[in-house]
């Protein structure tokens, strides 16, 4: 295994000012860190034992009511583990996600019953008095709050943190495990560090420096310290990212990583996770990811690594350069181009629409509210049909929650051969014709339902007739009505 040296990277990098990097011995590198990081800049904390010093330096900011999220050790040991890469590469791929992150907007509450001592609070009487959390945070709430019918990221929240629309985080009850985030069909929810975005560039910069299939080890930030104390070897580019929580990685980064060449492995201590509530949730959905090649389970034990980065890699690494961050509906196209033919996950990253046919009528009522016309409605010769378009759908849940006959069903599942079609049709039936002049007006048994309940609620024949015609027979109608009306008046 080659060393490399902290004094090396220097030499390497250069001038690292414009990195907002810090560089030094461990016993300098606290206050620096703190100093700059209570200035609110992000920083890259660059020198040897970075990770086994991170839970000194992060209570030490905590004390402070700085903001840790934007705050990332580098240790100089990961530069061993992916040698095919220029420090230099590594060191800014680290500064692009760190920039991408969202640690600015962290969340955070005054505590006034907080312990902080003396020095503390006479240079910071308040933002000592700060708590930052390692909650969702929400972009474009306007935007959030027009999908009125989405409630995805509520219904994922196992501990009922969420609440409202747009959403509101209670932060005495969310733990920051992240599954809400992953379960957003829209990417409003975002954690403050390592988003789909920032992971993306990371990776990508990392693969334009080799072609090698490789590893991203996501370590809970309590654990990092444990990897400094086992001698870790792999035959394949390692990329580590610390984590608040296994949640903070979902679905959509296990893809995005392998879109990239990258199989995701989870490490966190067995005595974390066994007080986390989401364990069974973590692992259920890395062994959805078994098609991708990522390792379907989460590693608990240092010791366990090894084993487990020497094991052959199935994941290939793509050519084209497909990106989840812009277009969601990549995800179609990255298993597509990996070869997946079937696969279920745990969150919004694919849907797949299925419906009753018996029960649908087709009407408009999901295809009208699709927000991305992954539904629509199509006329064909004396038919009409209910068509799915797979590569358009976000898995948004809105079709299901506005059938208003439960005869449509969304799951987060991926199938090549649907995606294939150009056409999925889900129901079909008969085009009903205007009885007046012949135009297409919507489906007969659509028609023939209204037309049911009409009668049964006591309508009188003349409004049964106007569900038959076309809006401008309906008109015309309603126009002679009244003028019949009038005549009638006039004569009398």
């Amino acid at each position: 295994m080659v060393v490399v040296t902290t004094k090396e990277i220097i030499e390497q990098i250069g001038s690292l000012n414009a990195y907002t990097l810090i560089y030094s011995t461990e016993d300098e590198m606290e206050d620096a860190i703190i100093a700059s990081v209570s200035k609110d800049l992000p920083v890259i904390g660059l020198y040897p034992k970075a990770w086994e010093h991170y839970p000194i330096v992060r209570r030490e900011l905590e004390k402070r009511g700085a903001n840790i999220y934007l705050y990332h050790p580098l240790d100089t040991m990961e530069f061993n583990y992916i040698p095919e890469v220029d420090p230099r590469h590594l060191v800014h791929a680290k500064h692009s996600s760190l920039l991408s992150f969202m640690a600015q907007n962290a969340l955070y509450k005054i505590r006034p019953t907080k312990t902080v001592d003396r020095r503390t609070i006479l240079t910071s009487p308040f933002k000592s008095l700060l708590d930052y959390y390692p909650a969702p945070m929400l972009i474009q709430p306007e935007a959030c709050k027009s999908w009125k019918y989405c409630n995805a990221c509520i219904e994922a929240c196992p501990y009922q943190a969420l609440i409202g629309k747009p959403p509101q985080v209670n932060l005495d009850k969310c733990t920051g495990c992240g599954l809400c985030t992953g379960s957003c069909p829209f990417g409003f929810l975002l954690m403050p560090q390592w988003n789909i975005e920032s992971m993306t560039y990371l990776l990508s910069i990392i693969r334009r420096q080799t072609d090698k299939p490789g590893y991203l080890i996501g370590a809970c930030n309590d654990s990092l310290p444990e990897l400094t104390r086992v001698n870790i070897e792999t035959l394949y580019p390692t990329i580590f990212v610390n984590i608040e929580c296994p949640g903070w990685l979902s679905d959509y980064h296990i893809l995005a990583a392998a879109s990239k060449g990258f199989s995701t492995v989870v490490y966190c201590s067995e005595e974390r996770i066994g007080k986390c509530g989401g364990r069974e949730v973590f692992e259920a959905r890395l062994r959805n990811m078994e098609p991708l090649g990522a390792i379907p389970r989460i590693i608990t034990q240092s010791t366990e690594l090894t084993e487990v980065l020497n094991r052959p890699l199935t994941v290939k690494v793509l050519e084209e350069d497909y990106s989840i961050t812009k277009e969601k509906t990549d995800a179609y196209k990255i298993l597509s181009s990996l070869g997946v033919e079937r696969a279920k996950f745990n969150d919004a990253v694919v849907g797949l629409v299925k419906v009753d046919e018996e029960k649908c009528p087709v009407c408009d009522s999901c295809s009208n509210l699709c927000p991305f016309r992954a539904l629509e409605r199509v006329n064909e010769g004396d038919e009409t049909k209910l068509v799915f378009h797979m590569d358009r759908c976000t898995a948004c849940g809105i079709c299901e929650k506005v059938c208003p006959y439960n005869a449509l069903k969304l799951d987060y599942e991926f199938d090549k051969q649907v995606l294939d079609e150009e056409k999925h049709v889900l129901a079909r039936d008969e085009i009903a014709r205007c009885r007046r002049c012949g135009k297409p007006i919507g489906s007969r048994k659509y028609l023939l339902m209204l037309e049911k309940k009409l009668r049964e609620s006591g309508a009188d024949e003349w409004v049964l007739e106007q569900l038959w015609l076309c809006q401008e027979c309906k008109m015309k109608t309603l126009i002679e009505r009244q003028l019949l009306g009038k005549s009638r008046e006039d004569s009398t």
